[in-house]
């Protein structure tokens, strides 16, 4: 019985269909689309240039992990709005790690947060992973994610760059 399954340096395949129920473990890197109905899956990683290429057919996911590395190439209005979509279908993850180059490719524009309830309204611990960050605070990062995942236990973010910055924020925790 298949229990992961892991597509990476696949050069020539662009999209792929997972139907099945054994798999508990799935990572996919550079694929075009993703279309998925694996309703025993435990954890995914995956990585995207569009957040709209992985298709979830069925209910949403019910993830123990997930990690998502979001390769930007456009912020545009459609960009967000498919991330928007991309991250309901993950709603029901305890751990949701989210990997992109700035804060800016988090925080969603206003027009769109006013159309749409936060997407991630059950994640228990949202982990952020920033390249690069450009905020002189980080109130305006924190309260973006807040509106994805408005009840969080924990949010950890980590910045990479020339100096590594790992916080962690709690229930009750002051924002800085």
């Amino acid at each position: 019985m298949l229990r992961s399954l892991s597509l990476d340096k696949c050069h020539n395949l662009y999209h792929t269909v997972v139907s099945s129920q054994s798999p508990v473990h799935f990572v996919c890197k550079d694929l075009t689309k993703v279309r998925m109905d694996t309703p025993n899956l435990e954890f995914i990683s995956h990585d995207s240039i569009d957040p709209i290429t992985f298709v979830c057919k069925g209910p949403t996911f019910k993830l123990k992990d997930a990690y998502i590395d979001l390769i930007l190439d456009n912020r545009g209005e459609k960009w967000f709005n498919g991330l928007l979509k991309f991250l309901a279908k993950l709603r029901w993850t305890e751990t949701l790690s989210l990997c992109v180059d700035s804060e800016r490719d988090v925080i969603i524009p206003e027009m769109l947060r006013m159309k749409r309830r936060p997407p991630l309204y059950s994640v228990k611990h949202l982990k952020i992973e920033l390249y690069v960050s450009r905020l002189k605070n980080s109130f305006e990062l924190i309260r973006s994610l807040l509106r994805l995942a408005p009840c969080p236990e924990t949010i950890s973010i980590c910045i990479y760059g020339s100096l590594a910055l790992n916080k962690k924020l709690t229930a009750g925790t002051p924002i800085p």
